[in-house]
C-alpha cells in the first residue's frame, strides 16, 4: 500500500511539472582604453533579442562612478548610448555614444560625446574581453528548466503563483551535458532567465539562477550560484554565495561586493575575495545615521578563518 501511495504521489508531481527553455543572459567584462584613458566595461547580452545593457567606468574615477549603457548588437556591430545623471538639471541625459566592432573577443571602434561630433573629437576605443569563451562557451548550450507551480498565500484574499525549480538540464546538440538537481522548496522563480557570468574570476563562465523570496518586505530577490570546476568538469552549487543572495562583482579587482542598508541611513559594503575556492571577507565599509565618519574594518586570514586586522574611521 505504501509503495502505491508513493507511486501516486510521484505521478501527480510529474503531471504538475513542466519544462521550459531558459532565456540566456550572458555577462561579459572588457578592459581597455578610450583614447588614453583606462576603462572597465560590463555588458549583458540577452538571447531574447539583440539588446545590450551594462555600464563602464574610468579607472581613475573608480568602480562606484559607473556610467550606464544601453544599445544593440547586429551582425557583430555594437552601438551603445551612455546615460548619466545631471546633478544641475536633476535628470538623466545621454552623455556619449560608442560605435564598436565585436570580433575575436575585442571591441574596437570609437566614442564620441554627441552624435554629430567632428572627426577630431571622436576618440579611438579598444576593449578586450576578460572571459575565455574558447575554453567554455555556454551560449552554445540549451538550458531547460523543469518546474512546477507553487502557490504562496500572502493574505486570505491574495495568493501568487511562483514556479518551484526541480532541475536544470544543460544540453548541446540535444544531448545532456549536465543535469543540476537537488533544489529545495525555496527555489522559487517568476521568470525563465538564467545568467551566465564568471563569478570566481577564473575566466570561465558560471551560472546564476534568479530566485524570489516571497513574504519578505525587502531583499526579496537573489540567486542560486553554480561555479564551474575545471578539474571535475562540473557545476558545483556554492552555498556561501547562495547565503549572500545578491552580490556585485568587481572583475578588475577580483572582488565580490555585498551591500546592505536599513533605509534609515545605516549602510554598509562587505568586500570578499576568493582563496582556495572559498570566499573570505577582506574589508568592510559602513556609514551610520547621524555619524559623519565612514567606518572601516580590514580582515586577514588565520587558519582558514577571517580575523580583524585593523579598524579606523575617516570623514
Amino acid at each position: 500500500m505504501k509503495r502505491i501511495l508513493i507511486g501516486i504521489f510521484l505521478i501527480s508531481c510529474f503531471k504538475l511539472s513542466f519544462s521550459q527553455k531558459a532565456n540566456k543572459i550572458t555577462v561579459l567584462n572588457f578592459s581597455g582604453v578610450i583614447a588614453n584613458y583606462p576603462v572597465e566595461m560590463r555588458l549583458e547580452f540577452s538571447e531574447r533579442n539583440d539588446s545590450i545593457q551594462g555600464a563602464y567606468y574610468y579607472k581613475r574615477s573608480g568602480f562606484d562612478k559607473k556610467i550606464y549603457l544601453q544599445g544593440t548588437i547586429v551582425n557583430g556591430y555594437v552601438t551603445l548610448t551612455e546615460n548619466a545623471y545631471n546633478q544641475n538639471k536633476k535628470k538623466f541625459e545621454d552623455t556619449g555614444y560608442f560605435n564598436l566592432s565585436y570580433q575575436n573577443g575585442s571591441l574596437s571602434g570609437s566614442w564620441q560625446k554627441t552624435p554629430d561630433a567632428t572627426k577630431e573629437k571622436i576618440l579611438f576605443t579598444i576593449l578586450v574581453r576578460r572571459e575565455d569563451l574558447s575554453a567554455l562557451n555556454l551560449s552554445e548550450y540549451q538550458f531547460i528548466f523543469t518546474r512546477k507551480p507553487y502557490n504562496y498565500k500572502y493574505t486570505e484574499d491574495y495568493t501568487k503563483t511562483y514556479h518551484q525549480l526541480l532541475s536544470l538540464d544543460i544540453k548541446k546538440n540535444n544531448v545532456t551535458k549536465w543535469l543540476l538537481k537537488g533544489f529545495n522548496e525555496e527555489s522559487l522563480m517568476t521568470d525563465n532567465d538564467i545568467i551566465l557570468e564568471d563569478i570566481n574570476f577564473d575566466g570561465l563562465v558560471d551560472i546564476k539562477i534568479p530566485i524570489n523570496f516571497p513574504g519578505r518586505t525587502k531583499s526579496d530577490f537573489g540567486f542560486l550560484y553554480f561555479i564551474y570546476n575545471r578539474s571535475s568538469n562540473n557545476f558545483i552549487q556554492n552555498q556561501q554565495l547562495n547565503d549572500l543572495e545578491f552580490v556585485e562583482s568587481n572583475t578588475a579587482k577580483k572582488e565580490i561586493l555585498k551591500y546592505d542598508a536599513d533605509g534609515n541611513g545605516n549602510e554598509g559594503t562587505k568586500f570578499y575575495k576568493w582563496q582556495n575556492r572559498k570566499l573570505y571577507l577582506v574589508r568592510e565599509e559602513r556609514v551610520y545615521e547621524n555619524d559623519v565618519y565612514t567606518h572601516y574594518t580590514e580582515y586577514g586570514f588565520l587558519n582558514g578563518k577571517n580575523v580583524v586586522t585593523k579598524t579606523y574611521k575617516k570623514k
